[in-house]
């Protein structure tokens, strides 16, 4: 099914049974006191696992709605084994606005990193987390995306992933690598990993510590950050 013109609603798996859904805090706030919802209106809640629940709302209290299931549907997820693997940047705001672009773009897995050229910041799982909800359900796509953070991505990466590196100084771009029969291999065989540099680039240490990696540019012109990363998240999207 074709979902527009509707809204999705976010709740926890541990919150749905075979026939009710219940959302509770911030998320049933917003659906009585903004959306203006009541009793018996249609919604559609996702768990952020690929279901989509058409339900009915039941009963509202002070603290949680219940909703009745009345059909489920289930999204495919075609970027399932692509990973963005980002680095910190010098602005928050810019690496929020990276993330929630390709959130809504359709990639469900990113690795955080500190570069050795990132601008040392702290590590805000909890705000990360609501852009990602909120994107997500902005955007009508039923996986909750999955974040995660490490210092070391060379240790974090398995050795055995197709390993993609955003380099400026290289000629072949993006599209041309598309071409060259690898996008089923991208959508459809193991993980790959997609690495953007922070401001100034990666070092070439960091690049070489991948020998196996493919180096790929995005576009002649010399891009920011924040660019490069929503830049590549809306051509693989649209393979």
């Amino acid at each position: 099914m074709i979902f527009s013109n509707t809204e999705f609603y976010y709740t926890q798996p541990k919150l749905i049974s075979s026939n009710n859904v219940i959302l509770t805090g911030e998320e049933a706030n917003h659906i009585v006191k903004v959306m203006r919802h009541s009793v018996d209106d249609e919604i559609y809640i996702t768990d952020g696992t690929g279901k989509v629940y058409k339900s009915v709302i039941k009963n509202i209290t002070k603290n949680e709605i219940i909703a009745e299931v009345k059909k489920v549907y289930q999204q495919k997820n075609k970027l399932a084994n692509l990973t963005f693997v980002i680095p910190i940047l010098k602005s928050q705001d810019r690496f929020e606005f990276a993330l929630e672009k390709s959130v809504e773009l359709g990639i469900t897995n990113f690795l955080i990193f500190s570069a050795k050229k990132s601008c040392k910041r702290g590590i805000k799982f909890e705000r990360w987390e609501r852009i990602i909800i909120s994107a997500m359900k902005q955007s009508l796509h039923a996986y909750k995306p999955k974040i995660g953070f490490a210092d070391n991505i060379r240790g974090a990466i398995p050795a055995s992933s197709q390993i993609i590196i955003f380099e400026q100084n290289t000629k072949r771009s993006l599209q041309d690598y598309f071409g060259e029969s690898n996008k089923t291999k991208l959508l459809q065989e193991g993980n790959t990993f997609f690495i953007f540099g922070p401001e100034g680039g990666l070092t070439k240490e960091e690049i070489s510590s991948f020998n196996n990696a493919e180096l790929i540019t995005l576009n002649k012109n010399r891009l920011r950050s924040e660019t490069a990363i929503v830049t590549a998240a809306a051509l693989i999207a649209n393979l």
